[in-house]
């Protein structure tokens, strides 16, 4: 082969890998499109979230039937009248073709406090101080201040009461009424509308609300 000849197809080689990396790209795209489409359906979005599909090479995913990685980003979401922000959701092994499903799914988002008083339905003052979260209503007009630690359940945040203080003082539950004390005991802020399969794992109290985690297997993203 002479040297123009073999020059000549040095260049088509790399002509055609070129176009074969720009039809990844598209394709990558596209599907990054297609599954920010059903998450922003499957989680109530009003705008569609950041998809980012992993993974060097797409085409040979989409070929295998499976995505390796998938990381989905919303600034914010309102899930089953929940409003909540800073949302990403961390998929593996998801399936090519519709329905989409993913083998793994983990979620983290922040439920903020204004939220959880806004769900509360009795007359309570729920605030977070020095990392503690706080529960105060009145007992025949004297303060009573309720000291709670939030707890991970199924597909809800519980509140577990730590202390109690009335006007000042260290009581017990069960000296106060049973309607406040079951108002102090079963607060709960559901989080239904995160994809079914899913369930919270832990909740951490932050400055300005709950960070909540929540992992399932065989998640289905689309209805």
């Amino acid at each position: 082969m002479s040297r123009r000849g073999a020059v000549a197809g040095v260049v088509t080689v790399v002509i055609l890998a070129g176009g074969a990396v720009a039809v990844d790209v598209i394709a990558r795209d596209r599907a990054e499109e297609r599954i920010a489409e059903e998450v922003a359906i499957e989680l109530g979005l009003e705008d569609s979230p950041e998809v980012t599909v992993g993974g060097t090479v797409f085409l040979p995913q989409v070929a295998g039937g499976s995505i390796s990685h998938v990381r989905v980003e919303a600034e914010s979401a309102t899930l089953a009248s929940l409003p909540m922000v800073d949302l990403v959701l961390e998929l593996e092994g998801v399936s090519a073709s519709e329905p989409y499903t993913a083998e793994l799914a983990d979620f983290t988002g922040i439920v903020p406090l204004d939220a959880v008083r806004e769900l509360n339905d009795a007359e309570l003052d729920i605030s977070i101080e020095d990392g503690a979260v706080v529960v105060g209503a009145e007992l025949l007009g004297f303060p009573v201040e309720a000291t709670v630690t939030p707890v991970a359940d199924g597909r809800a945040v519980v509140a577990t009461v730590e202390s109690l203080r009335l006007a000042g003082i260290t009581v017990e539950l069960s000296e106060l009424s049973e309607s406040l004390a079951q108002s102090l005991t079963e607060i709960r802020v559901p989080i239904d509308g995160l994809p079914e399969g899913m369930e919270l794992t832990k909740v951490i109290v932050v400055d300005d609300g709950f960070f909540v985690t929540a992992r399932g297997a065989d998640v289905t993203l689309s209805s």
